[in-house]
This record gives C-alpha cells, structure tokens and sequence, in this order.
C-alpha cells in the first residue's frame, strides 16, 4: 500500500480522473463487454455460494424474518403496510407470494437470492460507474462480499441497499437531470430506508447546479421519459401507503431503546434515581420531561427531534458516544476484530489521500468525491439514533471501501494484486467466525423452533398460515407492546378474528409460545395465553415451545334485535325501560341439540341464565320478563326458558360476560347443573349503564 502512495504522488499533478475521461467508441464497447462478462461471473460466483450456504444458513432471522412476514403477510391480507418499515421491499415479498405457487419456505429461498444478488449488481454497477475501471469494480464487489460477511447479512438491508445503489449509479450516469427526476428519487429512496432520502438529496444536488448553469431554469421544470417513467413508478409505490399505510414511529422507538442502554451504561440512573429496570418510556420522560419539549417545524416531521429538544446537550452527548466507532476510525466493518482494524485504517488513508490530492496537488474536479463523502456521513445521522452497524450503512462501506480507494490506488499497476490479497486476507480472517457462525447456528432457538414446527405440521397443516413466530412466516401476535417494535399489540376485531396491530392488522391464525430467557421480549404469555385457553386448540407442545390454533370468536352480544354490533369488551347504554341484551352465536354445523347460556355478573362466578331448547337457534334475548305471570315468563316463544333469578332483565351498572354451552346428544339438556361439555366464549365483559 505504502508502495503504491508513494508511485501514486509521483504521478503528474493535473492528472484528470479516469471517470471523467471521454472514452473512444471501440473503449466504450470493450468496456460494456467486460461489465457483462463480470456480471455473469459474479452471478455464477453467487448461485454456487447461494446453492452450497441457504439451506443450512438462510433460515429467516430476527428482523429478516419479521420484515419479509410483513412482506408475505401485505401479499395475503392487503396488511400491514408500514410507512417508515421499508414499503418496496414489502412490495417485493408480496409480489412473489401473488405470483409463486410455492411454500413459505420456497418463496423465501427466491426472497434471498435476489436480494444478495441486486446487492452484488447494485455494488458493482456503483463503482464502475465512478471509478471507470472494470477490474477495479469486480475485485472491490469481491472483496465487500467477503468484508461485510456477505452469506450472513440480512437481506432486508441488502435489498434497499442494492436498489439505492443501482438508483445512485444510474443518477450519476444521465445526462440530465430534472427537478421531477429528483423528487422522484428521493421520495423512492424514502420508501426503500427512509434515511436514504438523504443520500439521494445529496446526490442530486450537484447534479442540479451543474444543471442550473449551463441550461435554463424553465429546462429544469421539463421532464423527459425517463423522469416521468420513475415519477410513475414512485407514484405506485407511495399510494398505498398515502391510502392505508400506517407508520410505526421507529425511529423515535429506536432512539428511545438506545438512549436507555445509554443511561444505564454512563451510570446515569444512579443520578437520576431510576431504577435500571424502569420502563423505556419513564427513563425517557425523566431525562427529556413532555413539559420542557418545543414543537418547531422539523419536530413536527421528527419526533425524535421533539423529544431531544427538551434537553439538546443531553441528545448531543448519546449521538456522540454513538458516532464513537466512526470517530476514532475504528469501525466493525466484519467479524474479525483485525480485519476490521486494517480497513478503517485503509479507508482513513484514502480519505487522507483525497484530500491531499484536492488541496496538494490543486485537483479541484476531486472536490466532488469529498463531497459525496460528506454525504454517506450525514446520511448516517438517522441511523445513530439506533443501532449504527454496518448492515445498516452498506451504501456508505461500498462508497469507502468501493470507490474512494480507485481515486489513488488505480494508479499503479499493484492495485489488482493489492486487492486480491486483500480478498484472501480478508477470507481466512473470517473463515473461523463463519465456522463459529455457523455452528451457532445450527444449535440456534431457530433451528430448534422450524424443527417443532415441521414436526406439528404433520398433526396439522400449515400451508401458507400466518404464524405468530419467526418461521417460516413472522407474524405479530403480541397482547402488549414490546421494546423492538410498535405495532406487537392483537385484540378483536369487530367479526370476532384476533389480528395483530391493535385488531386493524392481519389475522393471526397460529400463535408459538416459547420461554425466553428473563429480560427478552416475547410473546406476553400471562396476557395471551387466557385467550388462547378460551378460544383456540393446543396442537403440539414439546419444551420450551407451545403452538395454539385460534379460534373466532362465536359468540356475540348485541344491544338488540336490532343492531350487530359487537359490544364486548365495550359498554352498552341503555334507558331504564329499554333494557334488554341479545346474545348471539355462529356456529358451523348441527352438532348440538342445545344450548345453554350462563352468566357472570360483575366477575363472579357463573350462574345459569336460560337455554334455547333446540339445537337450530342462534340467538338468546334477555329482557325484562318480570311483568309476565310465570309459566309466561319462563316459557316464550323464542326464549324458552329464562331462569328466575334473571327474570327481571339485565340490571342497570352492572358488567356481564357470558358463557354459551353447546349441549351435544350424549348430555340431557334437562340439567343445567350437569358436565358443560362444549363452551364458546364472548371476546370478553361488557359494562351495562343507564343512559344520563
């Protein structure tokens, strides 16, 4: 290296770069023919990678899994669809669930190999875009492979990270650019990661003042095809989330998870006085009070800005201890520890090296890759605010490690061989943390769970089911929020399915418990599983994992013949002399010949209420009988039997839940006291008031 910066200083001073150059025709060609010849080697090189490592490796991980679920889940349902949650990749996984009449498993495996291989064409593109140099961008692709441990990213970052690129590439490479082009990108980029807005700005910015000067304002306001084509393209992608997308707030949620561990790790508990175990959010309000918060115009468009305006300092410091690995030019760009070393160390001299070459040697047309420079550094400001790793800056490592070092490096005939020593380097440096990778795991919860899957699917199919774990699809059936999310609440919804995202997302058919360790977030089995027990079907266990089939919801209670709407789990109004209350059911086929209907009031203990008498009913009314002469009261046309306690109706400021009993041919439907064989549950009480 050291041989090669010197060969590069000796070189002419005004030396132009070779991305700024004007190639010949026949040098135009060539280089077309060597892009595609690489390409296609590259490709190879990534099937026989992808083939030998998927399917003991790629199994859907963490957010991985919990992303592309958000993917299959938008294909199934039309939900959930995420504004800030990376919508195209969504669209992606949805796109080949709509078109693949494959399994889960199947899809995923086509899921994963594109998104490794538009990362690897995306790098590639990138690079020879702005370095001009063919073999320079194959072994630079080679080596942020091996680097970035490349069989063991997430591909939901690799996919945004390779379209963003591919964007970039392509951006750099038009002649012209219009205002309509730029919004476009920007706005694309927000959906691909919303902190790659930012790059794509401060991409098209120099593009639009070089613009600006040499052509008209009014050209500027003029799109071409290409831009109204993406424009087009932008306009698909963005209106289903206008239309009922929601968004989840995740940067704030990030920042707020982080902050914490901030806390806890400078000791600032001990002077706040919270305790270590208190709620994120009380840590939070504690350090940044609501009352001292000011709503300017950027908090208004960032709420983590609104929350750090109570105490700016304060922000200033957690963004600086985050930025920590940046700022002392250490930063994990692999596994090994060494390796990593060595290229923040290879990367702090190519910038050292370009700034040199900008104010040294007077190359002002290198000003413009300083600048770009600054640009993956602002673009990583969002990121601080959670966890910066370098699964979410892999545009900013190809910028680094791709194009900065062929500004000098290039410039020796040394630069091939520099690299793929580098590459066999970087190789055995990582061999043994794949090795240890990859025994991890195969001992993994994962593999522990898909296997107790697989083995409950032969009780029970699951074909294309939306599961409330990680394989083969991530659902979200959580019954309380937890720290890695915003949107892990289920309820009811009105028709009586359990769905995740408060009961406005999709339906959770399947629910794994498993036991975590004390301190991880999970399923909130003390809150879940009294549902499951009431409304669904255990179909295996085996330690440490349960799966339960939900059930809907059957029975409903309604204000009157009247109306349908559900009131469980809500309140019913009624006047003094209005007061009646109807039970309803729906269930498949006449497999009883009653049914009985009992009672709590006010959380006690249940108490028969009446039954039906016939197996074909599927309604109860309670109401006021008491002004009826008792063989009257008791027996009624579409009621039967109501029993005497509950002859006067249902009382006013009094909370009721009810239980329906279907009475099967083997139990006398004459004894309400006897075996209650078969019970459906409501969602759950409801509170009867008098109307003010």
């Amino acid at each position: 290296m050291l041989y090669s910066i010197a060969a590069f200083w000796g070189k002419r001073r005004n030396l132009k770069s070779n991305a700024l150059l004007e190639a010949s025709p026949l040098s135009v060609s060539r280089r077309f023919n060597r892009n595609i010849r690489n390409l296609l080697i590259l490709t190879g090189l990534h099937v026989l990678l992808f083939l030998g490592l998927f399917s003991r490796l790629d199994l859907p991980l963490h957010d991985d899994a919990n992303y592309f679920g958000h993917g299959i889940l938008f294909g199934k349902f039309g939900s959930p669809l995420y504004g800030d949650l990376y919508p195209i990749p969504a669209y992606f996984a949805a796109l080949l669930y709509r078109c693949m009449p494959l399994s889960n498993t199947a899809i995923y495996a086509v899921y994963a190999f594109f998104s490794q291989w538009i990362f690897l064409v995306g790098s590639y593109a990138f690079i020879q875009i702005f370095s001009r140099n063919t073999g320079w961008s194959f072994l630079a692709t080679l080596l942020l492979a091996v680097v970035v441990s490349y069989p063991f990213n997430l591909n939901v970052q690799l996919f945004p990270a390779g379209m963003l690129l591919c964007l970039l590439g392509w951006m750099e490479s038009k002649k012209s650019l219009d205002i309509w082009l730029i919004l476009a990108s920007v706005g694309f980029s927000y959906l691909l990661r919303p902190e790659y807005s930012l790059i794509t700005a401060g991409f098209s910015l120099p593009a639009l003042y070089r613009q600006s000067k040499n052509q008209s304002h009014m050209r500027l306001l003029i799109p071409d095809l290409s831009s109204l084509a993406l424009v087009l393209l932008f306009a698909s992608a963005a209106w289903p989330v206008i239309s009922w997308g929601t968004w989840t707030n995740r940067f704030e949620t990030e920042f707020e998870n982080q902050f914490a561990q901030f806390v806890e790790q400078k000791g600032l508990s001990d002077f706040s006085g919270i305790s270590p175990a208190a709620p994120v959010s009380e840590t939070i309000n504690k350090f940044f009070p609501p009352e001292h918060r000011r709503s300017a115009f950027l908090a208004r468009w960032c709420p983590v800005l609104y929350t750090a305006s109570a105490y700016p300092r304060l922000f200033l410091d957690f963004l600086t201890h985050q930025a920590t690995p940046f700022l002392r030019g250490d930063f994990s760009f692999s596994e090994s520890q060494a390796l990593s070393s060595f290229l923040s160390l290879f990367v702090l001299i190519s910038l050292f090296v370009l700034a040199g070459m900008i104010f040294h040697q007077r190359q002002w047309d290198k000003l413009l890759y300083l600048y770009f420079s600054a640009v993956f550094v602002i673009g990583t400001l969002p990121v601080l605010c959670g966890s910066p790793t370098r699964h979410h800056l892999l545009p900013a490592i190809v910028w680094l490690i791709g194009v900065i070092p062929s500004l000098w490096l290039t410039a020796t005939s040394q630069a091939r061989w520099f690299v793929t020593g580098l590459i066999t380097v970087a190789v055995f440096n990582q061999f043994p943390h794949w090795k240890g990778e990859f025994q991890k795991r195969q001992g993994s919860r994962n593999w522990q769970r898909v296997e107790f899957l697989v083995s409950a699917g032969r009780q029970e199919s699951m074909a294309n089911a939306s599961l409330a774990e990680a394989f083969p699809i991530f659902s979200v059936a959580f019954c309380r929020k937890v720290g890695t999310s915003s949107d892990y609440h289920a309820a009811w919804d009105e028709f009586g399915h359990l769905r995740s995202n408060g009961g406005t997302g999709a339906e959770i058919q399947y629910v794994l418990f498993e036991k975590f360790p004390p301190g991880l977030p999970g399923p909130s089995s003390e809150a879940l599983l009294p549902i499951l027990r009431r409304h669904g079907t255990l179909v295996a266990e085996q330690d440490p994992f349960a799966l339960w089939k939900v059930d809907p919801v059957r029975v409903f209670v309604t204000d009157d013949l009247i109306q349908e709407k559900d009131l469980c789990l809500g309140t019913d109004i009624d006047l003094p002399n209005k007061r009646q209350l109807v039970i309803r059911w729906n269930l498949p086929g006449p497999a009883f010949i009653d049914f009985h209907i009992w009672v709590k009031v006010d959380g006690g203990k249940e108490q028969y209420l009446g039954r039906t008498t016939t197996g074909q009913a599927n309604r109860f009314v309670w109401e006021d009988r008491s002004g009826i002469d008792e063989t009257g009261a008791i027996q009624k046309e579409s009621e039967p039997e109501l029993a005497a306690a509950f002859l006067s109706g249902p009382e006013l400021n009094h909370q009721y839940e009810f239980v329906l009993y279907g009475i099967p041919e083997s139990v006398s439907p004459d004894q309400p006291q006897a075996s209650k064989p078969q019970p459906f549950y409501t969602k759950g009480p409801l509170e009867y008031r008098e109307a003010q």
